[in-house]
């Protein structure tokens, strides 16, 4: 469960021996077959340890491109940072946490001490027992897993296990939509687990250089190959460049290649995440399966068009801006099927939640704010907050029904946090002083972006067969 660490102030480091050690001693000491959740928690601060160490939330010290931690992807699954998972929790159980504002802040930094480590699992109890309660055998064997692994493949793996006892999770329609992208997060975890263990090995051994970015990725490659979209090209691509650098050999073509191939690898586990959810949500609930053949998923399309569109002159919308669109577009053939005119931008921005200052009152008319606001977040000039998309698809469909709005809430804030990473390479490249042309890395950006549609059919294909019974 590698979220939980203990930290040390002198910069070393994670400490992780000793979460291995007191997460082994506890379930030593109660048996394979009764897992006591709480009290390996209480191993965790409970362990001697020097002075220094710390207990923290923090996010990992590196960076994994094959399986990035949960701290790096909350956003696009929970609609907020990692740092807000206490306020999130307090707010869902209606109890607060009583550790001041600053300890809250160094919980997900440098760490905090022991005793108020002791108050944050005191105030975790109520939650560890109904997870205790609700825990079957399937998913006890995946918790555990992850409890005992110190690397990304611990937080996913205690994730799906708190989704899987979820009330929400006793729906079968919720285990259908999930149940694809379980099958990716378990496979990649797996997969990590045994190249991380491999490669130490083979560092440990000397047989790989640890100071040798290429090494690594080379030996890394031999895992990741087997379970990827990536096109071969941008793997040998990516490890030509890291060669090249290491041996000083680093010109403005291998600059540009080493750009465009780590666009791939950098989108790789994220498209696979949302195309994977994508496909359990458009398999559950399409009642057409012949539909699935010819027509895509409302993210998929999104994408595609985004891309699409993305080099013509004038063009403005974000990834988002385009889901929005296609929302209207569905919202406008149900009502030409039901002999009704189609929704218009306009109309479809009245639905938008607004704020208003009774003091300081526009002189905008209502119309014109809620369609300035639209085209905002259309443009990506503002970003909405998950219960911002919420309550607008709320308002939007409350006519219709709102069977799945909590599946197209998600598929939103995926299609945000893929235009937010998009603003970012290009706030980086803007800002980079070694680049002298920007536009031919941002073409191989798009390129890599409009690979989406390739893992989206990867999935669809893998569990279309799963169904068929091939």
């Amino acid at each position: 469960m590698s979220v939980i660490r203990y930290t040390n102030d002198t910069k070393k480091p994670c400490q992780t021996k000793a979460k291995i050690d007191a997460s082994a001693d506890a379930m030593m000491e109660f048996g394979e077959t009764s897992f006591d959740i709480l009290s390996m928690l209480e191993a965790h601060i409970q362990k001697p340890r020097e002075k220094t160490q710390k207990f923290s939330l923090g996010k990992p010290k590196t960076h994994n491109f094959f399986l990035p931690s949960f701290y790096q992807c909350s956003e696009c699954i929970m609609g907020m940072p990692f740092n807000k998972l206490i306020e999130f929790m307090e707010e869902q159980q209606g109890r607060k946490l009583r550790i001041s504002r600053n300890s809250r802040s160094a919980m997900f930094n440098k760490g905090v001490g022991n005793p108020t480590a002791k108050k944050f699992i005191e105030w975790l109890k109520p939650v560890i027992a109904k997870f205790s309660r609700e825990i079957d055998l399937r998913t006890t064997e995946i918790f555990k897993r992850g409890a005992v692994d110190t690397s990304t493949s611990g937080d996913w793996l205690c994730l799906m296990a708190g989704i899987r006892t979820s009330e929400s999770f006793h729906d079968p329609y919720v285990i259908s939509e999930y149940y694809p992208l379980f099958v990716f997060l378990e496979e990649r975890c797996d997969i990590n687990i045994e190249m991380i263990k491999v490669i130490k090995g083979r560092v440990d051994s000397g047989a790989i250089c640890s100071e040798s970015s290429a090494e690594v990725f080379s030996a890394m490659r031999t895992y990741w190959h087997n379970c990827t979209e990536i096109p071969d090209s941008a793997f040998e691509n990516y490890q030509r460049s890291l060669f090249l650098y290491e041996d000083g050999r680093f010109d403005d073509e291998c600059k540009l290649s080493l750009f465009k191939s780590y666009f791939h690898l950098h989108f790789d586990f994220f498209f696979n995440l949302f195309s994977s959810y994508e496909v359990g949500c458009v398999i559950t609930y399409t009642p057409n399966r012949d539909e699935l053949k010819t027509k895509n998923g409302i993210l998929c399309r999104s994408i595609t068009r985004f891309v699409k569109k993305s080099k013509l002159e004038k063009y403005n919308l974000t990834c988002f801006g385009e889901l929005l669109e296609e929302i209207r577009d569905v919202i406008s053939k149900i009502n030409k099927e039901n002999n009704c005119k189609e929704l218009s931008k306009r109309e479809m921005s009245m639905s938008l939640p607004m704020v208003l200052d009774p003091i300081n009152p526009s002189e905008e008319s209502d119309a014109d704010r809620h369609y300035k606001k639209f085209k905002s977040w259309q443009s990506g000039k503002e970003f909405p907050t998950m219960q911002s998309v919420e309550t607008f698809l709320d308002n939007l469909t409350k006519d219709l029904g709102q069977a799945n709005n909590t599946q197209i809430t998600l598929l939103c804030m995926m299609a945000i946090w893929l235009d937010k990473e998009i603003m970012k390479c290009h706030e980086t490249l803007l800002k980079s002083k070694e680049i002298d042309t920007v536009e031919p890395i941002v073409d191989g950006l798009f390129a890599a972006i409009g690979r989406y549609e390739v893992y989206y059919r990867h999935h669809l294909q893998k569990h279309m067969n799963r169904i068929a019974g091939v």
